[in-house]
Formats: C-alpha cells, sequence, structure tokens
C-alpha cells in the first residue's frame, strides 16, 4: 500500500487500492478493486473493478472488472461484468 496522503479511504482484498498514493474518500471491495487510482470518491465493488482508474472520480463500477479501461472518466456508473470496457479483458 502506498497510500501517502489520502483519507477515508477503505480497501478490502488483495492488492485493493495498491497504488493509491492521493486519493480520498475511496471504498474498493475485491482483489485489485482500483489498484491504479489515484481520483477520489470512487466506488468500485468486485474483482479488478475499475482497476485502471487513475484520475476519475466519482464513479461507481459494481462487478467483476467493471469500468476496468475507465482512466480518467468522471460520475459514471457501470454495473455487470466487464460494464464500461471498450473491450474485455482477462486476468
Amino acid at each position: 500500500m502506498k497510500n501517502t496522503s489520502g483519507s477515508g479511504n477503505t480497501f478490502v482484498g488483495d492488492n485493493a487500492g495498491r497504488d493509491v498514493v492521493t486519493g480520498s474518500g475511496n471504498s474498493f471491495l475485491g482483489s485489485y478493486a482500483g489498484q491504479l487510482n489515484t481520483g477520489s470518491n470512487n466506488t468500485f465493488i468486485g474483482s479488478s473493478g475499475g482497476y485502471s482508474n487513475t484520475f476519475g472520480t466519482e464513479n461507481s463500477f459494481v462487478g467483476r472488472s467493471a469500468g476496468f479501461a475507465n482512466s480518467s472518466g468522471t460520475n459514471n456508473t457501470f454495473m455487470g461484468s466487464f460494464a464500461g470496457n471498450f473491450k474485455q479483458h482477462r486476468l
């Protein structure tokens, strides 16, 4: 975990929020959920949900790999496995 200046975050799951440095107010549940996140006020539920989110804020992704490809989109809601992806990703 690299969280150095973020606050109010909740990460549950293997590598959930692993690379979060500055993001605040995030809730990630599931292995690798929000792993690359630096944004704030996001909720990612499901394995690899929001994995590539870097600058996106105010997002809610629910389902395996939901929002996986989102990097900077804001105010999005994706529900279901692989929802919000341009192409399917298999880990």
